[in-house]
């Protein structure tokens, strides 16, 4: 049985030595024909991986909806209320998740490839890999943080 990822084949799937905050697993994703690969979650694979091929659109939506159902319910579950919204996005996540890219940048000059021309093309997954291995690195020779 074929399987896709959005409009790509994927001919197999490799187990890797990184986890996910939460303790996931990762794993590298192998397409069919260009040898294009890519890391991510396994929980992202189990929700966008398909039987058929899927337009753009459809695997947006089957790669944000989880997350957005996820988001939701932490935010029912720590009773956030309404007017908390804009300062936890605007102040919090939105200026956490800038400089962690901005930081995880830096170092990809080391790691970019061709096709990861921006920060903007790097998914958060990779940011956190790229800053786990940075900080594992220093811990090993004995550099600061």
């Amino acid at each position: 049985m074929k399987q896709y990822i959005g409009e790509n084949e994927v001919e197999t799937i490799y187990s890797t030595e990184h986890k996910t905050p939460s303790k996931g697993d990762i794993i590298r994703v192998v397409y069919v024909g260009d040898s294009k690969d890519e890391l991510m979650s396994r929980l992202m694979f189990d929700k966008v991986v398909t039987e058929e091929v899927s337009d753009a659109t459809e695997l947006r939506e089957a790669r944000v909806v989880p997350m957005a159902e996820a988001i939701l319910t932490v935010m029912t579950d720590w009773g956030l209320k309404l007017n908390e919204m804009d300062y936890l996005w605007q102040q919090k996540i939105i200026q956490s998740l800038n400089d962690t890219t901005d930081k995880a940048h830096a170092k990809l000059f080391e790691w970019e490839t061709e096709t990861t021309s921006t920060k903007h093309d790097i998914t958060l997954l990779h940011y956190d890999i790229i800053l786990n291995d940075r900080n594992k690195e220093e811990s090993n020779t004995g550099a600061e943080k």
